[in-house]
């Protein structure tokens, strides 16, 4: 009986998790789309780029602004983004951008770096 009563509740577990499973998955895919933020902040002798979602912050970024080799764009057809790459990496910036808007940050970028001694 109790074999019974176990494989029962986890019969009714699984068609649950099944039936919300879908929906829980859609949840995640739209909070991660729609609510995540991105800020990057230049000062004097450095770059910070931090990512957050529903203002929880998931990553930071900390770097020199000397380490800064360049600011490049990539992609095609309505979907690129700025790469700012340093001695030790690249960071992504600026993803799914129409490539004027992608021109016109990376050239902010490369403004601000030039004027400021980079």
């Amino acid at each position: 009986m109790g074999n019974t009563s176990l494989f029962v509740m986890i019969f009714v577990l699984g068609i649950i998790t099944l039936t919300f499973f879908p929906f829980s998955l859609l949840v995640l895919l739209f909070v991660y789309r729609y609510c995540q933020d991105m800020r990057v902040v230049f000062l004097e002798q450095s770059f910070k780029i931090q990512r957050t979602i529903l203002g929880l912050t998931y990553q930071s970024i900390h770097g020199s602004s000397d380490d800064i080799l360049g600011v490049f764009l990539y992609g095609s057809s309505n979907n690129y983004q700025v790469r700012i790459r340093t001695k030790k990496r690249s960071y992504i910036i600026g993803e799914n951008l129409r490539e004027e808007e992608c021109a016109w940050l990376a050239k902010e970028i490369q403004d601000w770096l030039y004027y400021h001694g980079k």
